[in-house]
């Protein structure tokens, strides 16, 4: 009756553990929640079995190696999870752009080189699937020149102008928070046709309004259609 006792409180508790923990993502990715439940109705089983003979014959050795293997599939989780917890510890305080005194501030009061920091941060916790993962490397920021009349984009912006780039950042930034949700489940590859493109950047900026609570207008389809520095959008133009 102890045993049945003493396992009885310890599924109690690590049930707990399962359904109110705040980061299920994490427990997921040491065990998956479906084998998580069939040790637990394994041992559930056997305290049954037990119970029904009325504990006659005390403990067969097949009925505590389970038991005993179950205690340990759980010590192991709570080590990998302390184990992943240190990782992600350390990795945020290897994040540079987490201290603004840190990075110089430009003549309007910008810090550019921290925001390609955070940038290229999130970006190394998440490879491009297939097929974007031959894509080059982000280029580097420049200022667009505003001398001129018709100011054309930067290297930079031409590659955020698909959207595939922002919606991978958010994407980054999302698994990276501690709360997982809000990500974009799906966008377009081939953004060769310029309202697949447009479309990605609106699925970027919904998001961006849900999940983190900032609000980003722009005429997405006008910028697959830019001339010389001005928007030009075609289904706008016909009206």
């Amino acid at each position: 009756m102890h045993i049945l006792d003493v396992m009885t409180l310890a599924i109690r508790a690590a049930k707990i553990y399962y359904t109110s923990h705040e980061r299920p993502d994490r427990l997921d990715a040491i065990k998956s929640e479906k084998n998580v439940r069939s040790d637990l109705l394994s041992v559930m089983d056997i305290l049954k079995r037990m119970a029904t003979r009325g504990f006659i014959g005390g403990m067969r050795d097949d009925e505590f190696q389970t038991m005993n293997q179950w205690i340990k599939s759980l010590r192991d989780m709570l080590s990998k999870e302390d184990e992943m917890e240190a990782a992600e510890q350390k990795e945020r305080e290897s994040w540079t752009w987490l201290k603004p005194e840190n990075w110089p501030t430009d003549e309007n009061g910008n810090q550019i080189e921290r925001e390609e920091a955070f940038i290229h941060s999130m970006f190394a916790c998440l490879p491009f699937p297939p097929p974007l993962s031959s894509l080059p490397p982000l280029p580097k920021w420049t200022p667009i020149d505003r001398s001129s009349a018709n100011p054309e984009p930067t290297p930079f912006l031409r590659e955020l102008s698909n959207g595939i780039r922002l919606v991978h950042l958010h994407n980054c930034a999302v698994r990276k928070s501690r709360r997982r949700f809000g990500a974009i489940p799906s966008f377009h590859a081939d953004t060769q046709k310029p309202y697949r493109a447009a479309d990605n950047l609106r699925y970027w900026m919904k998001a961006a309004e849900l999940r983190w609570e900032v609000m980003i207008k722009c005429d997405a389809l006008g910028l697959q259609y830019a001339k010389d520095g001005k928007l030009e959008n075609p289904e706008e133009g016909g009206r």
